[in-house]
């Protein structure tokens, strides 16, 4: 692991390469850590002073949240078992994947536009190649649900790292 820090940021990520011995670690902490985030907000403002959870009321159950998996190989599999537990929905995008992996694991097959318009947490857990660089751009962030959770456990480059800044900064992403 390496921390990452972006330019011009306090943004702080943790770097790891996930081989195979890794596979079942990132699949195991990836549900905890969407269950935490979607919960951060009140105890961010908790901690300026007040409850204040009035902005975030209502706070809907996991089982109302649709976590968008873009990318279904094995570690996401592994995170769609883990997030069923927790009673999301699940919608993944993966062109190269056929239909019989989805059903197995019953999650609903969608395409990248579906996933981006359907999706409250967005996971990415495809690979870097030509056709996915800056997969995650203004373009894709502007159709995204307001206030989305953006999860990448793939590679940095993925997203287009300015405009990840701007839709933070602006609020657009969670």
């Amino acid at each position: 692991m390496r921390p990452y820090r972006l330019p011009k940021s306090s943004v702080l990520l943790t770097v790891i390469k996930a081989d195979d011995q890794y596979e079942r670690k990132v699949g195991a902490c990836h549900p905890p850590r969407t269950a935490t985030c979607h919960r951060r907000g009140s105890r961010s403002h908790r901690l300026r002073g007040g409850w204040g959870i009035n902005r975030f009321r209502p706070i809907p159950a996991f089982s109302d949240l649709n976590l968008g998996l873009v990318g279904f190989g094995s570690i996401a599999r592994r995170v769609a078992e883990k997030a069923r537990a927790f009673g999301f929905q699940l919608l993944a995008f993966d062109p190269f994947v056929p239909d019989s992996a989805f059903g197995k694991y019953a999650v609903g097959r969608v395409d990248w536009e579906t996933l981006l318009t359907k999706a409250d947490v967005i996971s990415l857990h495809c690979p870097l190649v030509p056709e996915t660089m800056h997969l995650v751009d203004r373009a894709a962030i502007g159709r995204m649900k307001p206030g989305v959770l953006l999860i990448n456990t793939a590679r940095g480059p993925l997203i287009k790292e300015a405009d990840l800044i701007a839709a933070l900064q602006g609020g657009r992403i969670g």
